[in-house]
C-alpha cells in the first residue's frame, strides 16, 4: 500500500476534508490530492508531523511490517553501496535523508548518512553539518554500538563548528582506548599486579601499532615518497615476528600494503618488481583465506605483546588471560579475499594499475585474483 493510500485513509477515518488536512499542514489542498492519487509524495520534512497529526507513527504511514521493513532497508543499502556512481552525491544525499525519516531509530542507516554527508562536497557537508549533529547526537544518546558512536566523535570532531569540537573531542579523548589503557596499566602496577600491567601494555601496544600501520602519511601524491613510507611499514610489521617473518596476524594487511606497492612502482616504471610484489600479494591473501574465522592469531614477540592475538576476521582481539576487547583497528585482521579482485579491476585512482591494465601479466593476475575472490561468495 502507497503511503498517500495511507493518508486517504487516515484522513477519512478522521472524517477531515482535504482541505482541513492541508491547512494543518501549511500547504494546498492540491498537494494533498496530488499525495493521495500517488502523483507525488511528502516531503521528508512532513513525515513527522503527518504522523504527530494522525496519532501514528512514519513506519504505519508507510504500512511496513517487519518483513518489507527488512527488504526495504536491504535496498537501501543496496542503492547507496552498489547500484549508485559515487559521484552521484545529490541522489545520495536524498535517498538518505528519505530513509532517515522513514526509520528514525535504524542506527545502520543514521550512520551510512553521516558517512553520505562526509563524502560529499564542501558546500553540501557545510549545509548539512546541523542534519550531522543531530544524526551523531541520536547516536551517542541512543545507540550502543561501538563504531557508529566511535564513528560519530570523529566525524563531529572534523566537520562540526568551534563549539562542537570543545564538545564533541573531550568525547574523543575519553574514548581513545590506548589514552584509558595507559591510565589502567599504572592503576595495575600502583596495585602491585605486574601482570595485568604488561598485558595491557600488550594491548596498547597493538591499538598503537595499528594506528601507525593504518596510516597513510598524506603522500598520495609523491610515490616516491609514499613507496618509502609503505615499505617502511612492511618492514615495521616483519619486525615483530622471528627473523624477520610475518605474524600470522599481519599477513593479509602486508598483503594490501604489497598491493599498494606494486602501483606505486608501475607508476615509476618499475614493472618488474610491480609484478613481483602483485604475486607475492596473491600468496599472502590466498594463505591468509585458508585460516579458519575466528582463529587466534600471534601478533608478535610474545616480549612486546605479552601474548595478546588477533581473532581473524572478528573486532576483537584477545588478552593473556582469556578477555576478549572491541578494538576499531581489527578490520586489519578481517578477510580480505575480494581485496585484490576489487582493486585490479577498478576503473580509476590507481594510477599505476592504468599503465598495465592491457597486459598479460596483469590478466594472468586477476583471473587468480577473481578465483580466489569466490572462496568468499561460498
Amino acid at each position: 500500500m502507497s503511503i498517500g493510500t495511507t493518508i486517504k485513509r487516515l484522513r477519512r477515518e478522521r472524517d477531515m476534508t482535504q482541505e482541513q488536512l492541508a491547512d494543518a499542514l501549511g500547504i494546498t489542498a492540491n498537494a494533498v490530492s496530488q499525495w493521495e492519487c500517488d502523483r507525488t509524495a511528502p516531503d521528508i520534512s512532513q513525515l513527522p508531523v503527518l504522523a504527530n497529526l494522525f496519532e501514528t507513527t512514519i513506519d504505519a504511514l508507510f504500512e511496513y511490517d517487519d518483513a518489507s521493513k527488512k527488504a526495504d532497508v536491504e535496498k537501501f543499502f543496496r542503492q547507496i553501496r552498489e547500484e549508485l556512481p559515487n559521484d552521484a552525491m545529490d541522489e545520495r544525499l536524498r535517498l538518505g535523508k528519505e530513509y532517515v525519516a522513514k526509520y528514525p531509530k535504524n542506527y545502520a542507516i543514521a550512520h551510512e548518512m553521516c558517512w553520505i554527508i562526509y563524502h560529499s562536497d564542501k558546500k553540501v557537508r557545510e549545509a548539512n553539518v546541523p542534519l550531522l549533529r543531530s544524526l551523531c547526537e541520536k547516536i551517542m544518546a541512543e545507540c550502543t554500538v561501538q563504531t557508529y558512536r566511535e564513528a560519530a566523535i570523529r566525524l563531529m570532531c572534523m566537520l562540526g563548528n568551534d563549539e562542537d569540537w570543545e564538545k564533541w573531542s573531550k568525547m574523543c579523548a575519553e574514548d581513545y582506548k590506548t589514552y584509558r589503557g595507559e591510565i589502567l596499566a599504572a592503576r595495575y602496577w600502583e596495585k602491585g599486579t605486574y601482570d595485568d600491567c604488561r598485558m595491557r601494555k600488550g594491548a596498547n601496544k597493538l591499538e598503537l601499532f595499528c594506528h601507525l600501520l593504518f596510516d597513510n602519511a598524506g603522500n598520495w601524491s609523491c610515490p616516491e615518497k609514499e613507496l618509502m613510507w609503505i615499505e617502511y611499514r612492511m618492514g615495521l610489521m616483519k619486525s615483530f615476528g622471528e627473523n624477520g617473518t610475518i605474524p600470522p596476524a599481519w599477513q593479509a594487511y602486508y598483503a594490501i600494503l604489497l598491493t599498494y606497492k606494486a602501483d606505486h612502482l608501475f607508476q615509476m616504471d618499475r614493472n618488474e618488481e610491480g609484478y613481483g610484489c602483485l604475486e607475492e600479494a596473491y600468496r599472502e591473501f590466498d594463505a591468509w583465506s585458508e585460516i579458519p574465522d575466528g582463529t587466534a592469531l600471534d601478533v608478535g614477540h610474545e616480549w612486546m605483546f605479552h601474548g595478546v592475538k588477533a581473532l581473524k576476521n572478528e573486532w576483537n582481539y584477545r588478552l593473556s588471560d582469556g578477555k576478549e576487547e572491541y578494538s576499531n583497528y581489527m578490520s586489519l585482521f578481517t578477510d580480505h579475499y575480494t581485496y585484490l579482485e576489487t582493486v585490479l579491476k577498478m576503473p580509476k585512482n590507481w594510477k599505476g594499475f592504468d599503465r598495465v591494465r592491457g597486459e598479460e601479466r596483469y590478466r594472468e593476475i586477476l583471473a587468480k585474483a577473481e578465483i580466489l575472490a569466490k572462496k568468499e561468495e561460498k
